[in-house]
């Protein structure tokens, strides 16, 4: 029987919410000179018989020709790079999970404060759920203001990526991005259930690594989810 450990340690700048948390206590503990934080993995593995140095240099390496990266196509790969900022707005609940999302996916997630116009060079955006400026007049309504929505605006008309997650979602609504608004739900009452939802489309940057026809469950949980557009709005999102 033979122990075999495995250390996974990507970039130092991938940090979950935790790492980032984790380095930002560090000055006040007294570490003022850390210069490299770096959050990985550690597996041990108990396996039969015994292994040498050219097994494990192969298995770190992976298959000849995919350099360790497991027969990923390209799209994943570079997906596994792509710097996602998450928008945090004096009310937001779910940027944390939003951050976690994106480095579950391979990314690395960079925190935008909503009263800052920089994104910060990111490739894309997630705007995500809570309740902006407690949804006051409108949900989203306020939060459409924030000055990182200004290039949030730009960057979208100019291709990148954007996610609105949940109340981001009315947030986008609210700034332009999307035709149409979003009312009271039916019966004027808040509605928490799980969702199936079929991917007709892969074609887009947040469904490209799903198969076409897949279902997929998902959270829904709003007060203001009824969505309204004119006929003409809505033949076209079906198209």
């Amino acid at each position: 029987m033979a122990r075999v450990v495995v250390e996974v340690m990507p970039k130092a700048e991938i940090l979950d919410p935790q790492g980032q948390a984790i380095v930002g206590a560090l000055p006040r503990l007294g570490f003022a000179g850390v210069s490299d934080v770096r959050q990985g993995k550690r597996f041990e593995l108990e396996v039969d018989g015994s292994v040498d140095d050219a097994q494990l240099r192969e298995d770190r390496r992976g298959p000849a020709g995919q350099h360790g990266d497991r027969g990923l196509d390209r799209e994943a790969r570079r997906s596994m790079s792509a710097r996602v900022g998450v928008i945090t707005f004096p009310g937001t609940l779910d940027d944390v999970d939003a951050a976690r999302a994106v480095t579950l996916a391979g990314g690395e997630a960079v925190s935008l404060w909503h009263g800052d116009a920089d994104l910060k060079g990111v490739d894309a955006v997630i705007v995500p759920g809570g309740f902006s400026y407690g949804d006051y007049l409108r949900c989203g309504a306020i939060a459409r203001f924030a000055p990182v929505m200004g290039k949030v605006v730009q960057a979208a008309q100019g291709g990148m990526p954007v996610l609105g997650i949940c109340n981001g979602f009315q947030v986008l609504c609210e700034a332009g991005l999307l035709p149409g608004a979003l009312t009271r739900n039916e019966g004027l009452h808040f509605i928490c259930r799980d969702e199936w939802l079929k991917v007709e489309a892969t074609s887009t940057a947040w469904t490209s690594r799903y198969e076409s026809g897949a279902e997929i469950l998902v959270p829904l949980k709003s007060g203001e989810g009824r969505y309204q557009a004119s006929q003409n709005v809505l033949d076209e999102l079906r198209g």
